[in-house]
């Protein structure tokens, strides 16, 4: 009996390691087949929103033209955020309370960190969605910011109301 257990074990892995091979085979025959090593270009965000450098929307900052919107974790953005950002993760109701932008002429400038860009990629469509139409992503997230010196705001009021 436990002979027979192993047979049909080892038959079923030698099947599926078959199955397998074929399919990697007809994957990479195929033109439209699926890249198991993707380009980098693949992994770019995919936004309606326009990436900017983190000089210019420091100009936008410094003359008050922009509302700055921290797309990340809200335990992420009392580490430290950009100073006066609005901190509205995707799927987060402040981000649906957000609506009120569309009525402005304002910028609005969305960021998550460098490796969760797409997190700033969702909130600047939904904010598209809502009716804006200057809508931009900093390139480099959060830590080109920080890394050019300029204002971070590091306290958070924890205060219950």
């Amino acid at each position: 009996m436990r002979l027979a257990k192993n047979r049909i074990i080892r038959e079923s892995l030698l099947l599926l390691i078959g199955v397998l091979a074929i399919s990697f085979i007809f994957n990479f025959a195929r033109k439209d087949g699926i890249s198991l090593l993707a380009d980098a270009e693949e992994f770019r965000v995919q936004t309606n929103a326009e990436f900017v450098g983190v000089e210019d929307v420091y100009e936008l900052f410094a003359d008050g033209r922009a509302i700055f919107i921290d797309a990340r974790a809200s335990e992420v953005y009392a580490l430290g955020h950009i100073e006066g950002a609005i901190n509205a993760p995707p799927g987060s109701p402040e981000l649906a309370g957000l609506a009120w932008l569309a009525d402005g002429d304002t910028y609005v400038i969305c960021y998550a960190s460098e490796k969760s860009q797409r997190q700033a990629g969702v909130a600047a469509d939904k904010i598209i969605e809502m009716g804006c139409e200057k809508v931009f992503l900093i390139m480099g997230g959060f830590e080109a910011w920080g890394e050019q010196g300029f204002p971070v705001d590091r306290t958070v009021d924890t205060t219950e109301e």
